[in-house]
């Protein structure tokens, strides 16, 4: 082996062996840095120590709320504690982490405190709901004084855990430092190096950990924020929507009495304005509700067709207003009654509707604006639906970003169109709460497709809302997707259907039925269309037509034996209602009692209502109202005026805000439930009527045993509603009833 081959394998051995000794290194210092008496990290102590003192702080914030609570009984210091709560037990829910072996602390050192923290604050989360619900003085101080002598004993034993701590660390880098000097003097240009490598990693652990501390508290001040941003948004909607009830209220009574027409439509706008209004505000608040992960479901037995048609007729009184041609359709394989969140759902179908209908009012091409929606079940358990339009369009790009809070597709579109850009937020979340899907297909100039798909869970019940008993009905269409459809609603609601392809088969098939049956007729009205149905009933005088027809173009003089239902849009129980409605006398056109059946609603024998409201306004509105549907009211400002009247008098239900001074709705119901329960009385009907639109006010006012919920601003349609119900209905049996969907 030549001298320049063993001075490369010398070369190869050193390296071997620097390599080896470096890798050895970090050992030796873990080694060396071994404390004789410890058996924890100190370092990790003390990040324990800095997340134990942080939790000090959350008991001393609590601390403070609860006294403030107690001298002030102040809404903002009980939803003080209630977040300082609330923090300590997202702090405390995995227990403090504890890397130390407790038999190593000197003198029997003991952390019984420590350990026992997340205990403590489930103890104390217990007693603070208990002193919440009760608002006694005496429970207040007791959970002031049990806070204060916890944070007594904590406090010590985090002394002594920093002051042991600090002295370890002390014993420890005394001990490297000499365990350094004593076995590293020959390799003093290694340890040069060494020193600087480490020094480097320290300083990137360094700078590392301060970045992770720093993410940690933008972290817990985003949380605050968040929870912050939430009780801001609530407290503005509550405050926007009282005077909002006043708006509405006030532009329905002036509606509804003697106006000059200019003056009536001044009042139009002002009620189309403040319903706007309200609309924006409802969605803040449910992007309030996203961001903080508080937006829930609450199903409940709901008809499935009932509620889309519901929707859709609201969607079509605004199609008819901006000339949008809006159809309909709906499966007959779909379930009647489901367990769903039926507000939810309409939210859902009523943002796109609303959407599709907007973006189809102008038409760049000069075309009319269409939209159609179509209810379909391609899986059992699963519904399906569309919305599309034939409106502006959207590029790829737009679509992408379309489901963002606050966006729309471009930066003219507000100002043409309106709207604030949280309606397809909300209702993709909405959609995804319901574990289910949306989708959307757009292309500029051609129009939009959303797509919804969602689990449903059907509910089975033995009997038809509409039963047709078996009627025979001879369809005529001109489209056979549309006959294919309503033939399928005929046919559930237990009727019988023939299919004609001219009106010659129609006669041959009136001739098969002893009985003459409906003739459904969906052609294009002309003069034609009119001499046939004359030649028909000529034959057979006992046939009734039902015309499906958007609009009688010709002004022709249809005879009294056809009922014309207007097709935008077509929904199948109208169809059902006219088919089950066509022998008798009103519907061939006869007068006869319908216009008493559309009288005005009028209650019954005076029934007296107590109304607890502090808002001035509100009490005139409110009393106007009542008073216009039959009812007598009297009205206090507060629960205990409320208490004290329902005493001394009968009432037939109580209609009363949730927060009002001296005494709240809330407490209000809890002392007329007791009442009621000591005394033996029968439970009477309480209506809560509130601006907080947020979930946990509902619950509240169920626990507290009232029966429904209106939230404000409220129309006099749906108050009538509600006070007819729980008038008809009476007083529930059980104070667990559910509210009203």
């Amino acid at each position: 082996m030549s001298i320049a081959g063993k001075a490369i394998g010398v070369k190869k051995l050193l390296i071997l062996l620097v390599v080896v000794y470096l890798a050895a290194l970090p050992f030796l210092f873990a080694v060396k840095r071994e404390r004789p008496q410890l058996s924890f990290n100190h370092l990790e102590m003390y990040d324990d120590i800095n997340a134990l003192m942080q939790v000090e702080f959350r008991f001393r914030k609590l601390l403070d709320a609860v006294n403030e609570y107690r001298l002030s009984q102040t809404e903002s210091a009980r939803e003080d504690i209630l977040f300082h709560q609330e923090i300590l037990e997202i702090r405390t829910q995995d227990g403090p982490a504890k890397e130390w072996d407790t038999k190593d602390l000197p003198r029997g050192g003991s952390l019984t405190v420590v350990e026992s923290l997340p205990q403590m604050v489930d103890l104390i989360g217990s007693d603070v709901k208990h002193y919440l619900a009760s608002g006694e003085p005496e429970l207040g101080r007791g959970l002031a004084d049990k806070i204060q002598a916890y944070l007594f004993e904590f406090n010590s034993e985090l002394i002594f855990l920093s002051e042991y701590s600090n002295q370890a660390a002390r014993r420890q880098e005394i001990n490297l430092v000499g365990n350094v000097q004593r076995d590293f003097n020959l390799l003093f240009a290694i340890n040069v190096i060494m020193i600087a490598a480490l020094s480097l990693f320290a300083y990137v652990l360094t700078t590392k950990e301060r970045k992770l501390t720093e993410r940690s508290k933008e972290v817990v001040a985003s949380e605050e924020k968040s929870a912050a941003k939430t009780k801001y948004l609530a407290s503005m909607s509550h405050e926007i929507r009282t005077p909002m009830q006043g708006i509405i209220g006030l532009s329905q009574i002036l509606a509804s009495s003697d106006l000059k027409p200019d003056q009536k439509k001044n009042v139009g706008l002002i009620a189309t304005s403040a319903s706007t209004l309200l609309a924006i505000i409802n969605d803040i608040l449910d992007i309030a509700k996203i961001e903080a992960g508080r937006m829930e479901l609450a199903p409940s037995p709901i008809d499935f067709r009932q509620t889309v048609e519901e929707t859709i007729q609201l969607c079509s009184s605004i199609a008819k207003e901006r000339d949008i041609e809006l159809s309909f359709s709906f499966s007959p394989n779909l379930p009647d009654s489901i367990h769903a969140d039926g507000t939810r759902l309409k939210q859902v179908l009523l943002n796109l509707c609303s959407n599709a209908i907007k973006f189809s009012a102008e038409q760049m091409s000069g075309k009319k604006g269409a939209v159609k929606v179509t209810f379909a079940a391609h899986e059992p358990g699963r519904a399906y639906f569309e919305v599309s339009d034939n409106g502006i369009g959207m590029s790829r790009e737009v679509v992408e970003r379309l489901f963002s809070p606050y966006t729309q597709a471009s930066a003219d579109t507000s100002a043409r169109f309106g709207g604030t850009g949280l309606g397809l937020t909300i209702s993709k979340q909405i959609v995804e709460l319901m574990s289910g899907r949306i989708h959307v297909q757009s292309e500029p100039g051609v129009g939009s497709t959303f797509s919804v798909d969602i689990p449903i869970k059907e509910i089975a019940t033995h009997q038809h809302k509409t039963d047709l008993k078996h009627q025979a009905v001879i369809g005529y269409f001109a489209d056979d997707k549309e006959a294919a459809n309503l033939s399928g609603h005929i046919k559930v609601a237990n009727g019988v259907y023939q299919a004609a392809q001219s009106y010659e088969d129609v006669i041959d098939l009136l001739h098969t039925f002893e009985v003459p049956p409906v003739v459904l007729l969906q052609q294009p009205v002309s003069q034609d269309l009119l001499d046939n149905m004359i030649r028909i009933t000529d034959i057979h005088p006992q046939v009734h037509f039902i015309l499906l027809s958007a609009a009688n173009a010709l002004g022709l003089a249809l005879p009294d034996n056809c009922t014309v239902l207007d097709t935008k849009p077509l929904l199948p129980s109208s169809l059902l209602e006219a088919l089950q409605n066509s022998g008798r006398t009103e519907a061939r056109g006869v007068p006869g009692d319908a216009a008493d059946e559309e009288a005005p609603k009028q209650a019954v024998a005076r029934n007296r209502i107590l109304l607890a409201e502090d808002n001035q306004i509100n009490q005139m509105v409110l009393r106007t109202q009542l008073n216009r549907m039959g009812y007598d009211v009297d009205i206090v400002s507060d629960g205990e005026q409320g208490l004290q009247k329902w005493l001394s008098a009968g009432y037939d239900l109580i209609l009363s805000d949730c927060n009002m001074p001296v005494m709240n709705g809330i407490e209000f119901a809890r002392k007329v439930r007791q009442t009621e329960s000591e005394e033996g009385r029968a439970e009477i009907p309480i209506i809560a009527l509130t601006a907080d639109a947020f979930e946990e006010q509902k619950v509240e006012c169920l626990q507290a045993g009232m029966n429904d919920f209106l939230i404000k601003p409220t129309s006099i349609e749906e108050l009538g509603d509600k006070l007819e119900f729980w008038l008809r209905k009476g007083a529930p049996q059980s104070k667990n009833m559910p509210l009203m969907n």
